[in-house]
Protein backbone atom coordinates (compact mmCIF):
# COMPACT_ATOMS: atom_id res chain seq x y z
CA UNK A 1 0.00 0.00 0.00
CA UNK A 2 0.86 3.40 -0.97
CA UNK A 3 0.25 7.06 0.78
CA UNK A 4 0.70 10.03 -1.28
CA UNK A 5 -0.11 13.06 0.29
CA UNK A 6 1.67 15.41 -1.21
CA UNK A 7 0.84 19.30 -1.01
CA UNK A 8 -2.31 17.94 0.36
CA UNK A 9 -4.18 20.32 2.93
CA UNK A 10 -6.01 19.26 6.17
CA UNK A 11 -7.13 20.63 9.89
CA UNK A 12 -6.29 17.59 11.70
CA UNK A 13 -4.45 14.50 11.20
CA UNK A 14 -5.60 11.49 12.87
CA UNK A 15 -3.68 8.18 12.34
CA UNK A 16 -1.76 5.15 14.29
CA UNK A 17 0.77 3.09 13.54
CA UNK A 18 -1.32 0.51 11.94
CA UNK A 19 -2.39 2.71 8.86
CA UNK A 20 1.22 3.43 8.37
CA UNK A 21 2.51 1.68 4.98
CA UNK A 22 5.88 0.53 4.41
CA UNK A 23 9.27 2.33 4.39
CA UNK A 24 9.26 4.06 1.05
CA UNK A 25 5.34 4.15 0.55
CA UNK A 26 4.64 7.44 2.23
CA UNK A 27 5.00 10.99 0.57
CA UNK A 28 4.40 14.19 2.70
CA UNK A 29 5.87 16.31 1.01
CA UNK A 30 4.80 19.88 1.68
CA UNK A 31 1.65 18.27 3.27
CA UNK A 32 0.34 20.97 5.59
CA UNK A 33 -1.65 20.24 8.31
CA UNK A 34 -2.51 22.45 11.86
CA UNK A 35 -3.58 19.61 14.32
CA UNK A 36 -2.75 16.04 15.66
CA UNK A 37 -5.34 13.63 16.95
CA UNK A 38 -8.74 14.06 18.33
CA UNK A 39 -10.15 16.14 20.78
CA UNK A 40 -9.72 13.85 23.39
CA UNK A 41 -6.23 12.86 22.43
CA UNK A 42 -6.95 9.24 22.33
CA UNK A 43 -4.56 7.23 20.03
CA UNK A 44 -2.76 10.61 19.81
CA UNK A 45 1.05 9.73 18.58
CA UNK A 46 2.96 13.02 19.31
CA UNK A 47 6.06 11.81 20.31
CA UNK A 48 8.88 12.80 18.61
CA UNK A 49 10.46 9.37 18.22
CA UNK A 50 7.21 7.84 16.87
CA UNK A 51 6.99 10.93 15.26
CA UNK A 52 10.33 10.16 13.40
CA UNK A 53 9.23 6.85 12.33
CA UNK A 54 7.12 8.35 10.42
CA UNK A 55 8.39 10.90 8.29
CA UNK A 56 11.27 8.28 8.12
CA UNK A 57 8.60 6.04 5.82
CA UNK A 58 9.56 8.51 3.06
CA UNK A 59 11.37 7.56 0.17
CA UNK A 60 13.17 10.58 0.02
CA UNK A 61 15.01 13.38 2.64
CA UNK A 62 12.27 16.68 2.43
CA UNK A 63 13.04 19.49 4.71
CA UNK A 64 9.60 20.80 5.01
CA UNK A 65 8.21 17.40 6.35
CA UNK A 66 10.03 18.20 9.50
CA UNK A 67 9.44 21.61 9.99
CA UNK A 68 5.76 21.08 9.09
CA UNK A 69 5.82 18.65 12.33
CA UNK A 70 7.92 20.77 14.41
CA UNK A 71 5.41 23.45 14.04
CA UNK A 72 2.57 21.42 14.97
CA UNK A 73 4.04 20.08 18.05
CA UNK A 74 5.32 23.60 19.05
CA UNK A 75 1.66 25.12 18.72
CA UNK A 76 0.13 22.10 20.91
CA UNK A 77 2.42 22.84 24.03
CA UNK A 78 5.42 20.31 23.30
CA UNK A 79 8.42 22.61 22.23
CA UNK A 80 11.18 20.17 23.33
CA UNK A 81 9.37 17.60 20.88
CA UNK A 82 9.48 20.01 18.07
CA UNK A 83 13.61 20.80 18.73
CA UNK A 84 13.97 17.23 18.54
CA UNK A 85 12.13 17.16 15.56
CA UNK A 86 13.98 20.04 14.09
CA UNK A 87 17.61 18.65 15.40
CA UNK A 88 17.05 14.85 13.47
CA UNK A 89 16.09 16.92 10.44
CA UNK A 90 19.64 17.78 10.67
CA UNK A 91 20.83 14.08 11.27
CA UNK A 92 18.83 13.15 8.76
CA UNK A 93 20.17 15.14 5.96
CA UNK A 94 23.89 14.48 6.64
CA UNK A 95 23.92 11.25 4.43
CA UNK A 96 23.74 13.74 1.97
CA UNK A 97 26.66 15.51 1.93
CA UNK A 98 29.69 15.72 1.12
CA UNK A 99 33.11 14.74 3.45
CA UNK A 100 33.86 18.53 4.41
CA UNK A 101 30.45 19.35 5.05
CA UNK A 102 29.63 16.07 7.20
CA UNK A 103 32.14 17.39 9.35
CA UNK A 104 31.33 20.65 9.74
CA UNK A 105 27.28 19.03 10.15
CA UNK A 106 28.33 16.52 13.00
CA UNK A 107 30.48 19.15 14.52
CA UNK A 108 27.89 21.55 14.92
CA UNK A 109 25.52 18.17 16.49
CA UNK A 110 28.28 17.66 19.00
CA UNK A 111 28.23 20.89 20.55
CA UNK A 112 25.71 23.21 20.09
CA UNK A 113 23.00 20.79 18.53
CA UNK A 114 22.55 23.00 15.46
CA UNK A 115 21.80 25.74 17.59
CA UNK A 116 19.13 24.57 19.40
CA UNK A 117 20.93 23.20 22.60
CA UNK A 118 23.59 25.88 22.97
CA UNK A 119 24.19 25.20 25.85
CA UNK A 120 26.15 22.02 24.90
CA UNK A 121 29.35 24.28 24.23
CA UNK A 122 28.96 25.51 27.44
CA UNK A 123 30.03 21.57 28.61
CA UNK A 124 32.26 21.58 26.52
CA UNK A 125 33.89 24.74 27.39
CA UNK A 126 33.95 23.53 31.12
CA UNK A 127 35.83 20.21 29.98
CA UNK A 128 38.38 21.95 28.11
CA UNK A 129 39.28 24.50 31.08
CA UNK A 130 39.07 22.18 33.31
CA UNK A 131 41.84 19.50 31.18
CA UNK A 132 43.32 22.94 30.78
CA UNK A 133 43.71 23.38 34.80
CA UNK A 134 45.28 20.69 35.17
CA UNK A 135 47.85 20.27 32.79
CA UNK A 136 48.21 23.72 33.28
CA UNK A 137 48.91 23.16 37.09
CA UNK A 138 51.16 19.80 36.57
CA UNK A 139 53.75 21.95 34.23
CA UNK A 140 53.65 24.46 36.84
CA UNK A 141 54.27 22.40 39.78
CA UNK A 142 57.77 22.26 40.03
CA UNK A 143 58.09 26.13 40.00
CA UNK A 144 57.36 26.79 43.51
CA UNK A 145 60.86 27.32 44.55
CA UNK A 146 62.15 28.59 41.69
CA UNK A 147 61.73 28.76 38.05
CA UNK A 148 64.76 28.40 36.75
CA UNK A 149 65.04 24.54 37.18
CA UNK A 150 64.44 22.50 34.08
CA UNK A 151 61.52 20.77 35.84
CA UNK A 152 59.84 24.00 36.02
CA UNK A 153 57.75 24.17 32.12
CA UNK A 154 56.45 28.09 32.45
CA UNK A 155 58.67 30.98 31.89
CA UNK A 156 58.22 34.67 31.77
CA UNK A 157 56.31 35.65 28.65
CA UNK A 158 56.58 39.53 29.73
CA UNK A 159 59.30 42.09 28.19
CA UNK A 160 59.22 43.48 31.80
CA UNK A 161 61.91 41.82 33.63
CA UNK A 162 60.09 40.10 36.03
CA UNK A 163 63.21 39.44 38.39
CA UNK A 164 64.33 40.92 41.49
CA UNK A 165 67.80 42.25 40.85
CA UNK A 166 69.31 40.63 43.70
CA UNK A 167 68.78 37.35 42.80
CA UNK A 168 70.17 36.85 39.49
CA UNK A 169 67.63 35.75 37.13
CA UNK A 170 65.93 32.97 39.48
CA UNK A 171 63.36 34.47 41.76
CA UNK A 172 60.35 36.18 40.42
CA UNK A 173 60.01 40.19 41.51
CA UNK A 174 57.00 40.02 43.94
CA UNK A 175 55.27 42.44 41.68
CA UNK A 176 55.19 40.31 38.48
CA UNK A 177 51.93 38.92 38.19
CA UNK A 178 51.61 35.49 39.50
CA UNK A 179 51.17 32.45 38.04
CA UNK A 180 47.07 31.50 38.73
CA UNK A 181 46.54 27.68 36.62
CA UNK A 182 43.02 28.02 37.23
CA UNK A 183 42.92 31.72 36.07
CA UNK A 184 45.44 30.84 33.07
CA UNK A 185 43.05 28.13 31.72
CA UNK A 186 40.14 30.97 31.61
CA UNK A 187 42.24 33.44 30.43
CA UNK A 188 43.65 31.38 27.33
CA UNK A 189 40.36 29.98 26.98
CA UNK A 190 38.27 32.69 26.79
CA UNK A 191 38.52 34.96 24.06
CA UNK A 192 38.93 39.18 24.83
CA UNK A 193 39.08 38.84 28.58
CA UNK A 194 42.32 39.56 30.01
CA UNK A 195 42.95 38.07 33.66
CA UNK A 196 46.91 39.15 33.33
CA UNK A 197 48.26 35.48 32.80
CA UNK A 198 48.31 34.78 29.61
CA UNK A 199 50.23 37.67 28.57
CA UNK A 200 53.00 37.43 31.64
CA UNK A 201 53.68 33.83 31.46
CA UNK A 202 54.32 30.72 28.50
CA UNK A 203 55.23 27.57 27.93
CA UNK A 204 59.07 27.26 27.73
CA UNK A 205 59.33 24.78 24.84
CA UNK A 206 63.06 24.10 26.05
CA UNK A 207 61.79 22.69 29.21
CA UNK A 208 61.36 19.37 30.53
CA UNK A 209 62.28 15.55 30.32
CA UNK A 210 61.47 14.05 26.78
CA UNK A 211 58.50 12.59 26.29
CA UNK A 212 58.30 9.33 23.35
CA UNK A 213 55.28 9.84 20.72
CA UNK A 214 54.74 7.60 17.64
CA UNK A 215 57.37 8.72 15.89
CA UNK A 216 59.87 11.35 17.71
CA UNK A 217 60.58 12.71 21.16
CA UNK A 218 59.70 16.09 22.23
CA UNK A 219 60.37 17.64 25.47
CA UNK A 220 57.47 18.35 27.85
CA UNK A 221 57.22 21.78 27.45
CA UNK A 222 56.87 22.12 23.87
CA UNK A 223 54.12 19.59 24.57
CA UNK A 224 52.46 21.96 26.63
CA UNK A 225 52.68 24.84 24.49
CA UNK A 226 51.31 22.42 21.54
CA UNK A 227 48.44 21.93 23.87
CA UNK A 228 48.39 25.70 24.92
CA UNK A 229 47.59 26.37 20.83
CA UNK A 230 44.84 23.95 20.85
CA UNK A 231 43.61 25.57 24.00
CA UNK A 232 43.14 28.81 22.37
CA UNK A 233 42.01 27.30 19.18
CA UNK A 234 38.91 25.79 20.72
CA UNK A 235 38.04 28.56 23.11
CA UNK A 236 37.81 30.98 20.04
CA UNK A 237 35.28 27.96 18.48
CA UNK A 238 33.40 27.29 21.31
CA UNK A 239 32.96 30.43 22.52
CA UNK A 240 31.87 31.86 18.26
CA UNK A 241 29.11 28.54 18.29
CA UNK A 242 27.77 29.54 21.81
CA UNK A 243 27.03 32.87 21.03
CA UNK A 244 25.95 32.02 17.33
CA UNK A 245 23.74 29.46 18.76
CA UNK A 246 21.98 32.23 21.83
CA UNK A 247 21.23 34.13 18.65
CA UNK A 248 20.06 31.59 16.44
CA UNK A 249 22.64 32.09 13.62
CA UNK A 250 22.89 28.73 13.09
CA UNK A 251 19.66 27.34 12.89
CA UNK A 252 18.33 25.93 10.53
Amino acid sequence: MKIDLQFARIGRLRDDEQSWPQKNNLNLDGFIYQKLGTDDNIKVLKDAKTRLKWLRLQPEFFPQTYEQLAEVLKKEGDPDAATEILIHKERDIRPKLNKLSKFWNYFLDITIAYGYKPTKALVWSSIFISFGWISFALGHYNCSNSISNNKCLFSPASEISPYTEETNNKTIDIDYPEFNFWLYSLDTFIPIVDLHQQTYWLPNSQKGQEIPLILFKVKAGRLLRWYLWVHIIFGWILTSLWVAGFSGLVRG
